[in-house]
């Protein structure tokens, strides 16, 4: 996945949670977890980027923060956001 690509989908959550606004939900949920992509980011088991995506803790969840960064531009202060993470990447020898 190119860095640009990476951008481009920031921007897609952005526009994503602007239309979850505008349909009227009360909150919205940022999903990590269970595989999906934000979980690949985070978890050192699949993510074997060399980028500033990769690697340390801190360079895995820059995609997820970014992600919430653009949510909440949009979202809005005062509405609730969660995020739903993985405690576990259920492999032998992981937590």
């Amino acid at each position: 996945m190119t860095l640009e690509y990476i951008n481009q989908l920031e921007d897609k959550y952005g526009a994503a949670t602007r239309q979850a606004a505008a349909a009227g939900f009360d909150f919205l949920e940022i999903h990590g977890a269970h595989g999906y992509l934000v979980h690949n980011f985070l978890s050192p088991l699949s993510n074997a980027r060399e980028d500033k995506y990769g690697g340390s803790l801190e360079n895995r969840f820059r995609f997820p923060l970014q992600i919430a960064k653009h949510v909440r531009a949009q979202w809005g202060e005062k509405k609730p956001l969660f995020s739903h993470l993985s405690a576990t990447d259920w492999a032998e020898g992981w937590f």
